[in-house]
């Protein structure tokens, strides 16, 4: 199996409509710092939804790092 991975702006990136997981996590915040300490251990899984991508595995590390570049 072969995994490509592609580096795709964060302007570029929305969250999947499909996503099962409907409750909001108040502990953004710990992975945000997690993410910041550590790095992004595991990549998101987008796919192609017209000009933009949207993450169908991931929701939760896209708003830790949407966390962490608030504001640069």
């Amino acid at each position: 199996m072969t995994t490509d991975i592609t580096n795709i702006p964060l302007n570029k990136l929305t969250a999947w409509e499909g996503n099962v997981r409907r409750t909001q996590n108040k502990r953004i915040d710990e992975l945000a710092a997690s993410i910041e300490a550590h790095g992004l251990l595991q990549s998101l899984v987008v796919r192609k939804d017209g000009k933009k991508f949207a993450v169908v595995a991931g929701n939760r590390r896209l708003e830790g790092i949407r966390l962490l570049t608030e504001g640069l």
